[in-house]
């Protein structure tokens, strides 16, 4: 083989090496730049990831403070259960107390003196109400939609539940 040729022959493996190589530097900066990009997108989830920790720790904190109010409401319906078991609890037909109405008859609405109830206490309007003998004066009674009234009169015509 002559020098020539030998040259030629190594200038053509020189320029295949050179073109191996700049191919493996090319594919060596692609995958640089994905891993590149791997890598931020791991730092943003990373990120997130702190980002969910932070709620998590929040809403942590909220089911605790949501146990302990659970708890105080649990007392309180026990405590509102053990108040309400004192009462007696009737249901009644209720109807309009009215002595002090201009259309009030002696007799039927009242008896004596139409401000004084049976049990001497002054006629209080949206606070009297009159109830069978059975129930005693000064009980207090919830009429539901209206509010809370007390027994201090009487009514001849008032039937009871006994």
């Amino acid at each position: 083989m002559s020098e020539r040729t030998m040259a030629i022959f190594v200038l053509l493996i020189m320029g295949a090496v050179l073109a191996l190589v700049g191919t493996l530097l090319v594919e060596q900066e692609r995958k640089q730049e994905k891993l590149s990009q791997d890598m931020d997108e791991i730092e943003k989830r990373i990120e997130a990831l702190g980002d969910l920790n932070q709620e998590n720790e929040i809403l942590l904190r909220m089911v605790r403070e949501l146990k302990t109010e659970n708890k105080e409401l649990q007392e309180q319906v026990r405590d509102l259960e053990r108040w309400i078991d004192q009462w007696d609890i009737e249901i009644n037909e209720v109807t309009y107390y009215a002595p002090l109405d201009n259309a009030a008859i002696e007799g039927m609405c009242f008896s004596g003196c139409p401000n004084t109830t049976a049990s001497g206490a002054q006629v209080e309007i949206g606070r009297t109400i009159a109830a069978g003998p059975s129930v005693p004066f000064g009980t207090l009674v919830l009429v539901e939609g209206h509010g809370v009234y007390e027994v201090q009169d009487r009514g001849g015509l008032i039937m009871t539940a006994d």
